[in-house]
């Protein structure tokens, strides 16, 4: 006998779980953590690498077909018309929580929270205690030490940061790509086919060696393609005395 259902996410799971609980007189909070409720893709990267400008039943199905039948079928259109409605009705909530403003403002801008939701923006937070680490005095040594951490793949913009050194010598600036290859096992693979004499893919790192693969980066790139709901990658290198180099999503 709940009081309270926290819905943080309802990917492999029905999207008639927070309807069921309403109907029971339980109430309900949604906490918006990316935008798979609006996109199948997750993170409104459409297929060809573009930003989507946003979600519509025929623009989803060519980007994302959810049949065998060909993408512009009216089959594929027709399910993902029912997937928005579904969603939409998933999302009412009698409150909404929200790890950022930009999260937060971007349902509401596409329509899919009215302008007066209950919508509260918290932070995420980072485990344990802030290192007291202070960035270097004066100008770091060379070669330059750039560190990408994250998923290896597509929307995360690692063969953006791999294109970047491309002609780049390896006693000026190197860079090191810390992701699980196993991801996305073909873009890997043209992450290796790409990267020069200064890119080296390091696989995973344990979560208790943060501080170390931190303590061995001068920059943190983030160079992001599809959007980004947070980004806790910025807060703990920032947190440890490392500047980030970002894109503008």
């Amino acid at each position: 006998r709940p009081a309270l259902l926290h819905v943080h996410h309802l990917a492999g799971h029905a999207a008639t779980l927070p309807s069921a609980a309403r109907r029971q007189g339980v109430a309900v909070v949604v906490q918006l953590q990316d935008w798979w409720p609006l996109c199948a893709r997750v993170n409104a990267l459409h297929a060809n690498g573009s930003v989507c400008s946003g979600p519509s039943p025929l623009k989803c199905a060519a980007c994302r077909p959810l049949t065998g039948l060909p993408p512009r079928s009216v089959t594929n259109a027709a399910l993902h018309a029912l997937r928005a409605a579904v969603m939409r009705r998933a999302l009412a909530a009698d409150r909404y929580v929200a790890g950022s403003r930009f999260l937060a403002s971007s349902f509401t801008a596409a329509g899919w929270l009215p302008g007066d939701a209950p919508l509260e923006v918290v932070p995420y937070g980072l485990p344990g205690q802030r290192p007291e680490r202070r960035p270097a005095d004066g100008s770091p040594l060379l070669p330059l030490r750039f560190g990408f951490i994250g998923a290896l793949m597509p929307h995360k913009g690692a063969h953006v940061a791999v294109a970047a050194f491309r002609g780049i010598a390896p006693e000026a600036a190197r860079l090191r790509l810390w992701g699980d290859p196993e991801a996305d096992p073909a873009y890997a693979r043209d992450l290796r086919g790409a990267a020069g004499a200064a890119v080296t893919l390091e696989g995973r790192f344990r979560e208790e060696d943060l501080a170390r693969v931190l303590g061995e980066t001068d920059v943190l790139l983030v160079p992001s393609v599809g959007l980004e709901s947070y980004g806790l990658v910025v807060d703990e290198a920032m947190a440890h005395g490392v500047p980030v180099v970002a894109s503008r999503l």
